[in-house]
C-alpha cells in the first residue's frame, strides 16, 4: 500500500521520491515537461448589457477583443442554456420574445482555437404590451 509523502526531487539523479511501499522508498522516474508554447486565453467580454428595446425585443451588447463570441439565454433563471449566437459582433437583438417574462443571459470569448473564456452576465425583463 502506498503513503503519500512530500514530493522531494533529486536533480542530480533526475528521481523523484512519492510513496512508500511496505515501508520503503519507491524511486519513481523524474522527466521534466515543458510547453512549447502558453495557451492564449480569450479575453473575458466585459461591459455586458441587457436593455428591453420593447415587449418582444432585448438588444445585448458587450465589449471585448475575442475573435468569436458566444452568447447563451436562459428564461426565468431555470437552468436550462441555449445559444443564440456566434460571431464576431459584439452585440445582438434578441426577437420573438414573450412581454413580462425575464431572461437572463451569458456571453464568453473565444479565441482563434475557440479556448473559452469566462462568462459575463446580465439579465433583463421585457414589459408589458402598452
Amino acid at each position: 500500500m502506498f503513503n503519500n509523502l512530500p514530493i522531494e526531487y533529486n536533480p542530480d539523479s533526475n528521481v523523484m521520491i512519492i510513496a512508500l511501499k511496505d515501508g520503503q522508498p519507491v524511486l519513481i522516474p523524474y522527466y521534466k515537461l515543458q510547453a512549447l508554447s502558453s495557451p492564449s486565453i480569450a479575453n473575458q467580454p466585459t461591459s455586458f448589457t441587457a436593455t428591453a428595446f420593447d415587449s418582444y425585443q432585448i438588444d445585448l451588447a458587450w465589449t471585448g477583443t475575442a475573435t468569436n463570441f458566444v452568447l447563451e439565454r436562459c428564461r426565468d433563471n431555470d437552468g436550462n442554456w441555449i445559444e443564440i449566437y456566434s460571431g464576431s459582433t459584439a452585440s445582438f437583438s434578441d426577437i420573438d420574445l414573450s412581454p413580462e417574462c425575464d431572461y437572463y443571459y451569458r456571453v464568453r470569448g473565444q479565441d482563434a482555437s475557440k479556448v473559452d473564456s469566462d462568462f459575463a452576465t446580465d439579465n433583463e425583463t421585457t414589459p408589458a404590451i402598452p
